[in-house]
């Protein structure tokens, strides 16, 4: 009986050494399969079941919500991102593998202006759009938060870093002409191509930022049956 004592301390170390070396060798995987727009919590589920990452969240947050259409190759970060992308709700890491998403504090200060112009040319009827969003300074976390940009946190020693994301303006536009059944249109996003922040956490033990997408100009050709 004294033996079997005396054995559990030299063992219990190498058992408890183990899964912590295999946590922080593991990685969250890459999305292999695209993940559909869909009903929130099936979408959370389906990225959950490919990343192996264990979501926790209040089943009211997303509840009657619709999540971004994830396309496959995307690391774990990005691909939370983009699904949650439009919902009001934002993630951060507890652990190395898991992670909380809960609703994102409101920005003291958002604005929003549209303008448009249409006039007439013969038969067509050209339209012009001008519109410029700016989002005011906020926090990541709540106050009581360590601060992550203190001289003992670089790097993170803890998941639950608060961070403040900077203020900034984007500006977009579009113009387009409508004759008969089609409409021709050009639209730009983000114009200046501000580089900004929408997110900063120190999930998985980094200082992390979710950038704001950079400058994009699509066309589109519409015909209306």
């Amino acid at each position: 009986m004294s033996g079997v004592l005396r054995a559990l301390p030299l063992c219990a170390p190498v058992a408890l050494a183990i899964p912590a070396a295999v946590a922080q060798s593991v990685e969250p995987a890459k999305l292999i399969a695209d993940i559909p727009s869909q009903p929130l919590p099936q979408a959370l589920a389906a990225f959950a079941r490919q990343t192996d990452l264990h979501l926790v969240y209040v089943s009211g947050i997303a509840r009657n919500q619709k999540s971004h259409a994830v396309p496959a190759g995307l690391g774990a970060d990005a691909a939370l991102s983009r699904l949650l992308e439009g919902t009001g709700l934002r993630f951060e890491y507890l652990t190395a593998n898991s992670v909380r998403i809960l609703a994102a504090a409101p920005p003291p200060e958002t604005g929003t202006l549209r303008v448009r112009y249409d006039w007439s040319v013969a038969t067509c009827r050209p339209f012009a759009m001008l519109g410029a969003s700016h989002i005011a300074a906020m926090s990541n976390a709540p106050a009581s938060f360590p601060d992550g940009n203190a001289p003992g946190q670089t790097p993170p020693t803890t998941t639950l870093l608060k961070y403040t994301i900077p203020a900034y303006t984007a500006y977009d536009a579009a113009l387009g002409v409508v004759k008969d059944n089609w409409t021709a249109q050009v639209t730009g996003s983000n114009l200046s191509n501000a580089y900004a922040a929408t997110n900063i956490s120190s999930g998985q033990f980094i200082k992390a930022a979710i950038p704001l997408r950079p400058r994009a100009l699509m066309a589109l050709f519409a015909y209306r049956f």
